[in-house]
């Protein structure tokens, strides 16, 4: 439904009319209740008012054939033609061809019946919405469809009906419009003024022809056109034809457009009939003429019509209504009445309407007669109006203007009038007004007046909000439009401040392949823009956006995104938004793919391309990867295109990017640019190809930027044989092009890093073209040509020769050195100088001789600012330094020394190194100028020449120069400095007195401790220099003597550096060095030596200043030393150390002090080799030093030095301490064998065979030999050696006077090790007769002496027998006697040493005989009396008690032993040995043994061992008593006390255990078990048997074999003791069997008992089984349940596998069975299955024949009682099968009882 226009007065209106708008735009009247409607405005008397339109109905009588009259259901009147089957409104009367209508037959025209009903439903849906919605609009290109009125409300309506039309309340000029019902207007089919006779005067005579104007005369006839009834001359209506309508059906005259619309469209609506309507004042005709020419045209618009619009001349009169009536405003309504005000908006709506429709014919925009300025004004006017035109109206006024600006002649009239009303509607809510404003918009900015209309107006601000919109139409426009605009940068900044970046941005995104086209150009436009290029780059999509619409298939969008990325990324804002979205691997593919291509596009995309690859250097991995380089080289191959550009692009993508040079050769790039280099050029080069000489050009440019990768230069001497390598050496020639060379030789000198290449340069003749391009006057040619020289010289020493001996190339190099402008040549003649001359003399000769010196050194301080080639410079100057005195002397000339010392005096304050290791560039050069300097300070032949050029350096303040340089951050600064100032310090005392007043030496020691080894190898060689002795000063030196060196170094803090480099250097010569350094500071070799025996504090304070720091290290680095004065020291000072304490020593150890010793045993230096003997005697206390020198083969070298001590090569002291040596590492068990093979142990017993009591240290070389001896001889392994080589006979005589004390304890000690360890030694010992010294005199003296104290002991018995004959001159004899000697307060320990010995010898079965023969034997038994108040006694010298515990190898030299012995526990086991011998026993007996015996083990009134035992209560389980230390018995006497109490508990039972032994032995006679009774021990004996098995602990620590066989014994004894009747009466009686009783108990409750090594009860049954026999104690066993306890124990785990004592059992068993008194209780016991099971069990799991025997016996005497047999037989019974196995068993090993029980059972 179409709005209807607001803000008209509507008050004059006659009631139940209103105004509407018809679908063209053209208004009428309407009234719905009567269904009427006029093209008029109604008069109040309008009632009724027919159909304007409508002619009078004509009658049926006068219709054609076949037509008929009908009427409709609203009662209007239609025809129907039945033969043609159409409708039509109009009579057939007036139009022989009436329009057709898509109708059908027989009813109503189409159109009008059906915009009948829909605008009766659009209007009461309008009604029920009070007119708030705005409705849709047919297009623009359908259709006219008239709406018809809706139907009249009915009767009921409400008196309130809405009238039609609102009132617009808003003011503002938006065209807003509101919906309103529409009325239908006048059918257009009725178009009477067209189709009907003229309604003007046709005969009024007009002056001029319409047709052409011509003036009507006499002979230009005036004529009428028989259709339109206009006037025409005869030219213009020459043409006839019939006028149907007019009943004219012969051919009459018409004018041309009436011939037209007649003859060629049959059409009878005659446009031309309309012109004079058109210029009448009625204002009604009027407005029905122009709406009817407006349906003309609309159509036949393709038709034809509008041809004939111009003939007619039509359009001046409307144009002229347009003019006048668009001009007017519309006044207010109380100034003109509504018919006034609705009839002009109709007139300019229309008039409006029909311009814009004829306007598209050409010829119509060709005729410039028209009021070309009012029309488009008015036109104009009415976009810009106020009035509420509809916007059929604005759209066909905009489509007048669009057409009318293709007019050039109106371009600036429109340009002025219509742009900014163009601009307003760009306003308007329509998007269809907005559509063809844009596009009136996009006509005018063809010109640029219209442009900067719109760019000085609001245009811009108007235009871009627009790009949002989603008409893509309206968006192609404004974007046109706006791209029209961008071509002035004034509109692109307006653009960028109305947000037109962030819009055109999001059209990138459009479908519409134009729209991003536009929004690109635009793009574009503003990337010119650097806010512009900012906002893209920062924008949400950001560069992305226009980045992926590379990927685009449309070319021009490729094209314009190219175009913008270009223009982004030379924005320095948007540069890296570009980058990083070319990061992004698909689109730098895109990018790529545009590579391959063509026109435009292919140079855009390289150009792109070349600019990344200018601003990015991360991008290079990026194409690489991208695989852009395929592409590149394919166009490099090419003749056309873009080929040198490709070219270039591959040189930037190659330069200093590693990967990428990698990937080009891998593809086969480098074979592509040789083949371009090595083409031919072509003979005749096509027009648009480049030129041959710039290929190859940029080739070898690539190839330049290609070498920077190590691999591409590694390979290219072998792509395609060198062929690449020929073609670039080829370029060198004189022939060629300059630039081509340059390029050339910049590729060569690159690719000469490879040697293979650059020989292959050399060899092809390279050298010499180079050579001949320094005669160029061209620099850069000589620079490159430098260059390459220069590369080519670092390759070999070949080069550098041929390079010389080119003729004049060394002084074409010196040339372009002097004469050069450019500071880059020069730079390149040094450096190829540099190199030719590295290593090289005889080119440094030629360089000299051609004058260079003069030139470098002018040059120094003009490459101030370029330290690398200030470094050549300086570092060629040092080269040539180092050659003769001539260039020394030349240099001096030219004032070189003040040059290179002011160089380094000025240099700046260099920063720290870098932790990449890198170091300043001027580093490099100070180093040279100081290499320099220490050149000439190190001087030639010339000695007086170095003096003075030292003597210059001093004067020119070098050494104010270089002393600052030993503190600089820089090792190479440092390590020459100190060259340098060492060099000049050895020129002359007084260059080094200067060097020190610098202060030199402070400076020079914190180098000491550099990480870097030169450094610290140079700085000591110069501390070292400077810190030799200084002469006296002499009285005539006015200068003041300047410090102490040694002072001067030890206020420096230098000794811990010094400590350092002795101790822990690598490197020998530097440790020589710093022992020299050592030696310096003590004052000289000849004070260390000893010769200069003449105070020096200055020496003793270094000494004792480097003992305090470096401490053992120190000293053993010294000793490591190759210098003989250094190892002395160190070797006297390690001795003396070692002698402190054992930290000390194992501190020597720890350090290799050991082993640097031993180094030294070889050594031809006597003072040091004696020193290490003294240190290593002194450190071989210890058993790890003993055990290195094991391993380092020492003893080779002691054994030597022995040797040759004996000869008297070597001092007295040094004899003794190799015995020491050998002494303390027999300590050690795994050296003696060593000992042994090293042949030590014949140099030792020839020691003790020639020994004899001299001075003190020939006295302590017997004593450390015995010690040797005695414990070599404690090992099984040398103990036979010892043996062999006579050890015994050299021992003997060493037990007595006048040897020392130490020496007899370290003899006895030696034999007993001898005896015990080796048992042939005890044969030969005892077989011994005369090989003692003493002669029998003494001999007899001695043993009367001591059998006096023996027998005079109040305790020996009365009855012992006196000895009556001794062997004086035997061994044994010998030991008696010193054993029993007295008057010898130190003897003690060498008693015990003999009666051990005689313990060891006691085990030979001669023994006993020998010391019943010799009469010692009461003598022994005397001992036990003597000994038994005596104490364990420790070992008073710790060599003895290392003799007497020899396996220990961990024991300290300083540290007492703590092992005791007790001399009655050595004295029993003796005895118990002897007792042994049956021969013997009675002797013992005769002596009172047991009487003895008796006291020991049983406690008495007076103080013995065991009463000390009992009143001191000690837990035998404490484990202090076997960790206490001899150390402890040296406190307090108390303490002393408590540790000799529990050592007395610890032996306790080791007394006990031999006491109770020796009465075992005895008790085998009949007179030993009656002695034992008569003297009271069988009560303590079962006593002791009690307390043993009570207290017994398996594995005790501590305890003696005897001692942990007390249980044992004492059960044996009793035993023993049970076998006379006697005996078992008071073993009764003393509570005998409560002891056997408790003690069984114990086997079940005691867990000690139960432990694997128990001890077994085979002694307690045997002892039961002999009481037995005494019928009292039968009685009580079984009264006790001793018996029950017995049997039980055979199930018992106790006695599992203990098959000894099973058998036992089972005999004593057998034996009770077999008694009187016990048979029944036995049969008792046996007959319970449980006691029957277990016997069987025991005999079946038994594995010898006892078990079976016994068990048997037991079985075969039970079974003669038939109880036990029944029992017996039902025990088999329930298990014969076992049972069967048993006796089978038995009975296959020969056990008879088996058969004899088999039969007994009746089996």
């Amino acid at each position: 439904m179409n709005p209807s226009p607001a803000g008209l007065p509507q008050a004059n209106l006659p009631p139940g009319w209103q105004l509407a708008m018809d679908s063209l735009g053209r208004p009428f009247f309407y009234n719905p209740y009567t269904q009427q409607t006029s093209w008029t405005t109604p008069t109040a008397s309008s009632s009724p008012v027919q159909t304007p339109a409508a002619p009078a109905a004509a009658s049926k009588t006068t219709l054609p054939a076949g037509w008929e009259e009908s009427v409709d259901t609203q009662g209007r009147v239609y025809y129907i033609d039945h033969t043609t089957k159409r409708t039509s409104w109009v009579p057939p009367t007036l139009s022989s061809t009436p329009p057709t209508q898509n109708a059908a037959y027989g009813s109503p025209p189409t159109h009008m019946a059906n915009a009948m009903h829909m605008n009766m439903m659009n209007m009461m849906n309008s009604s029920m919405m009070n007119n708030m919605s705005t409705m849709s609009y047919p297009s623009l290109s359908s259709d006219p469809v008239m709406h018809a009125p809706p139907p009249p409300p009915p009767s009921s309506a409400p008196s309130h009906y809405e009238p039609v039309f609102v009132p617009q309340q808003d003011p503002a000029p938006s065209r807003v419009s509101v919906s309103v019902p529409v009325s239908a207007p006048p059918d257009p089919s009725l178009s009477a003024l067209a189709q009907s006779k003229a309604l003007w005067d046709t005969e009024k005579v007009h002056e001029n022809c319409t047709g052409c104007g011509s003036l009507f005369t006499f002979t230009n006839r005036h004529h009428h056109c028989r259709c339109c009834q206009r006037e025409f001359c005869n030219a213009c209506s020459t043409k006839r034809a019939p006028v149907p309508q007019f009943d004219l059906k012969t051919a009459v005259r018409v004018c041309d457009p009436c011939f037209n619309h007649l003859n060629e469209r049959k059409d009878n609506a005659c446009l031309a009939r309309l012109v004079p309507y058109l210029t009448m004042d009625n204002a009604n005709l009027k407005l029905q003429a122009l709406s009817e020419a407006l349906d003309i045209v609309t159509r036949d618009e393709h038709r034809g019509i509008m041809d004939d619009i111009l003939p007619t001349n039509i359009l001046i009169p409307i144009l002229e209504i347009l003019s006048k009536s668009g001009n007017t405003h519309v006044p207010n309504s109380n100034m003109l009445s509504s018919e006034v005000i609705g009839t002009n908006l109709q007139l300019v709506s229309v008039a409006a309407r029909f311009v814009g429709k004829v306007t598209t014919h050409a010829p119509i925009r060709e005729y410039e007669k028209i009021r070309s300025r009012e029309t488009v004004a008015s036109l104009a006017n009415i976009l810009s109006s106020s009035q509420p035109y509809e916007e059929v109206v604005i759209v066909d006024t905009l489509k007048a203007l669009i057409n009318l600006s293709k007019v050039d002649s109106l371009q600036g009239i429109l340009s002025h009038e219509v742009v900014p009303s163009a601009v307003m509607c760009l306003d308007s809510p329509s998007e269809s007004v907005q559509v063809w404003a844009a596009q009136c918009l996009q006509e005018l900015c063809a010109d640029e007046t219209a442009r900067q209309h719109i760019a000085d107006g609001q245009g811009v601000s108007v235009l871009v909000p627009l790009l949002s919109s989603k008409n893509e139409k309206l968006v192609l426009c404004v974007a046109t439009i706006l791209r029209l605009l961008c071509s002035q940068e004034r509109t692109r900044d307006l653009i960028y401040k109305a947000g037109g970046v962030g819009f055109i941005i999001g059209l990138l995104s459009s479908r519409e392949h134009a729209i991003q086209v536009r929004a690109l150009d635009i793009l574009s436009e503003l990337s010119l823009l650097d806010r512009a290029c900012q906002v893209i780059a920062n924008g949400e999509e950001g560069v992305g956006s226009i980045v992926a619409l590379l990927r685009s298939p449309h070319e021009k969008i490729q094209e314009e995104a190219l175009t913008i990325t270009t223009n982004l990324l030379s924005n320095r804002d948007s540069k890296a938004g570009v980058i990083s979205a070319f990061m992004v691997p698909e689109y730098m593919k895109s990018l790529v793919n545009l590579f391959q291509a063509k026109g435009t596009i292919l140079h855009l995309a390289l150009t792109l391309g070349d600019a990344l690859i200018d601003n990015s250097e991360s991008i290079k991995d990026s194409f690489r990867e991208a695989d852009g380089v395929n592409p590149l080289l394919s166009l490099a191959a090419g003749r056309k295109g873009k080929h040198l550009q490709a070219l270039q692009m591959l040189t930037k993508l190659a330069q200093d990017n590693g990967a990428n040079c990698n990937t080009i050769l891998e593809v086969g790039g480098v074979s592509v640019l040789v083949d371009l280099i090595t083409q031919p050029p072509p003979t005749d080069e096509a027009a648009g190809e480049v030129h041959h000489l710039d290929v190859q050009l940029y080739a070898v440019l690539a190839l330049g930027s290609l070498s920077s990768s190590p691999i591409v230069i590694s390979e290219f001497p072998s792509v395609e044989n060198g062929a690449g390598v020929r073609a670039l050496v080829n370029l060198l020639q004189p022939s060629q092009d300059d630039t081509a060379k340059e390029a050339a030789a910049l590729a060569l000198s690159k690719l000469a890093l490879n040697e293979q290449c650059a020989q292959l340069v050399f060899s092809l003749g390279g050298v010499g073209y180079a050579s001949a391009m320094l005669s160029s006057p061209r620099e850069p040619l000589q620079r490159e040509a430098l260059s390459l020289l220069s590369k080519l010289a670092a390759q070999s020493n070949r080069v550098r020769r041929s390079i010389g001996e080119t003729s004049g190339c060394i002084a074409l190099m010196v040339g372009v050195l002097s004469r050069a402008s450019s500071m880059e040549v020069k730079s390149a003649a040094i450096t190829c100088l540099y190199e030719v001359c590295k290593d090289t003399p005889t080119n440094r000769e030629s360089a000299f001789n051609n004058g260079c010196t003069a030139p470098l050194l002018s040059l120094i301080p003009e490459f101030a600012g370029s330290h690398e080639i200030q470094g050549r410079i300086v570092g060629l100057i040092a080269s040539f330094s180092a050659d003769s005195d001539r260039f020394r002397a030349a240099i001096r000339d030219t004032r070189g020394i003040h040059a290179l010392v002011e160089l380094i005096f000025t240099a700046p304050t260099l920063p720290e190194p870098a932790q990449d290791g890198s170091v300043p560039e001027l580093v490099p050069i100070l180093v040279s100028a100081i290499i320099t300097l220490a050149n000439f300070a190190l001087g030639g032949a010339d000695g007086g020449r170095k003096e003075m050029d030292a003597a210059e350096i001093v004067n020119s303040g070098g050494v104010l120069a270089l002393v600052p340089q030993l503190s600089s951050a820089h090792a190479p600064l440092q390590e020459y400095s100190a060259l340098a100032l060492a060099n000049l310090a050895l020129v002359s005392l007084e260059c080094r007195l200067a060097i020190l007043a610098a202060g030199a030496l402070p400076a020079g020691v914190p180098l000491l401790t550099s990480p870097v080894e030169s450094v610290a190898t140079q700085g000591l060689f110069l501390v070292s220099t400077l810190s030799q002795p200084l002469p006296p000063p002499h009285p005539s030196m006015a200068s003041p003597a300047p410090e102490d060196p040694s002072q001067a170094f030890l206020s420096a803090g230098g000794m811990p550096p010094l400590v350092g480099l002795l101790t822990a250097h690598p490197s020998q010569a530097v440790r020589n060095q710093a022992i020299a350094l050592l030696i310096n500071l003590l004052g000289g070799p000849s004070v260390v030596a000893g010769a200069n025996a003449g105070p020096n504090p200055s020496g003793d304070l270094v000494w004792k200043e480097y003992v305090r720091v470096g401490g053992v290290a120190g000293l053993i680095a010294l000793v490591g030393s190759d210098v003989p004065l250094a190892q002395y020291k160190g070797a006297t000072t390690l001795a003396r150390v070692a002698s402190e304490n054992q930290a000390c020593r194992q501190s020597i150890i720890e350090g290799t002090g050991v082993i640097a010793l031993i180094a030294l045993l070889p050594s031809p230096d006597m003072a040091a080799c004696c020193a290490a003997v003294g240190a290593i005697a002194q450190l071989s206390r210890e058993a790890s030093c003993s055990t290195l020198l094991v391993e380092h083969s020492a003893l080779d070298h002691l054994v030597k030095i022995g040797s040759a001590a004996e000869q008297g090569v070597f001092p007295a002291e040094v004899k003794a301490q190799v015995g020491e040596i050998f002494a303390n590492m027999s300590v050690v068990p795994a050296c003696r064998a060593a000992l042994s093979s090293a042949g030590a142990i014949p140099r030792l017993i020839d020691l003790l065979f020639s020994s004899s009591s001299g001075n003190a240290a020939a006295s302590s070389s017997i004593t450390n030999a015995a010690k040797a001896i005695g414990l070599l001889a404690a090992d099984t392994a040398t103990a036979q050696s010892v043996f062999d080589q006579g050890g015994l006979f050299a021992l003997l005589p060493l037990l007595t006077p006048p040897h020392s004390y130490g020496t007899r304890c370290s003899a006895a000690l030696a034999l007993a090790n001898l005896c015990r360890h080796y048992p042939p030694s005890r044969q030969t010992f005892l077989s011994t007769t005369s090989e003692m010294p003493d002669t029998p005199a003494t001999t007899a003296n001695r043993l009367a002496h001591s059998s006096t104290n023996v027998l005079m002991s109040p305790t020996f018995s009365a009855t012992a027998p006196k000895p009556t004959t001794i062997l004086a001159n035997s061994p044994l004899g010998s030991i008696i006697g010193i054993i029993t000697r007295g008057g010898d307060d130190t003897s003690l320990d060498i008693r015990v040493i003999m009666l051990e010995l005689l313990e060891t010898l006691s085990h030979e079965p001669e023994f006993a005989s020998q010391i019943e023969k010799s009469g010692g034997l009461p003598i022994l038994v005397g001992l036990v009396n003597t000994y038994f108040d005596a104490p364990p006694t420790p070992l008073a010298s710790p060599a003895l008690s290392a003799l007497s515990s020899p396996d220990s190898s961990a024991s300290s030299s300083t540290t007492p032993s703590s092992r005791t012995t007790s001399p009655l526990a050595i004295v029993l086991s003796i005895l118990s040995n002897i007792s042994k011998n049956h021969q013997t026993r009675a002797t013992l007996l005769q002596s009172g043994l047991l009487n003895l015996i008796s006291r020991v083990i049983t406690p008495t009134p007076q103080p013995s061992l065991l009463v000390q035992l009992d009143e001191f209560a000690i837990d035998e389980k404490d484990t202090d008593v076997a960790e206490a230390s001899a150390s402890a018995l040296t406190e307090s006497g108390e303490v002393r006390q408590k540790v000799t109490k529990k050592i007395r508990a610890q032996e306790r039972k080791e007394v006990e255990s031999r006491a109770v032994g020796i009465v075992c032995m005895l008790c085998y006679v009949e007179e030993g078990r009656q002695g034992v009774r008569d003297v009271g021990l069988i009560k303590p004996i079962l006593r002791m048997m009690t307390r043993s098995f009570k207290n017994f602990e398996p594995d005790q620590d501590g305890a003696s074999e005897a001692a942990s066989a007390l249980p044992v014994v004492t059960s044996k004894a009793m035993s023993l003791l049970a076998l006379t009747e006697g005996n078992r009466e008071a073993i009764r009686e003393l509570g005998g069997m409560d002891a056997f009783a408790s003690v069984l108990a114990l086997y079940t409750s005691n867990t000690n008992l139960r432990a694997s090594n128990h001890p077994s009860p085979v002694n307690i049954i045997a002892a039961l089984d002999n009481l037995s026999f005494n019928e009292k104690a039968l009685e009580q066993m079984f009264s006790s349940n001793i018996i029950s306890s017995v049997i039980g124990l055979l199930s018992s785990p106790v006695l599992v596998g203990d098959e000894e004592s099973q058998a036992r059992i089972l005999r004593f068993v057998r034996n009770l069975s077999s008694s009187t008194v016990g048979s029944e209780k036995i049969l008792q016991l046996l007959t319970s299955s449980h006691s029957l099971r277990s016997l069987v069990s025991v005999m079946y799991t038994a594995q010898g024949d006892s078990v079976y025997v016994a068990g048997l016996d037991l079985l075969v005497n039970l079974c003669r009682s038939d109880k036990f047999r029944r029992v017996m037989s039902e025990a088999v019974e329930a298990d014969r099968e076992s049972f069967g196995k048993l006796l089978a068993h038995c009975k296959e090993r020969g056990v008879a009882l088996a058969t004899e029980l088999t039969e007994a059972l009746g089996m």
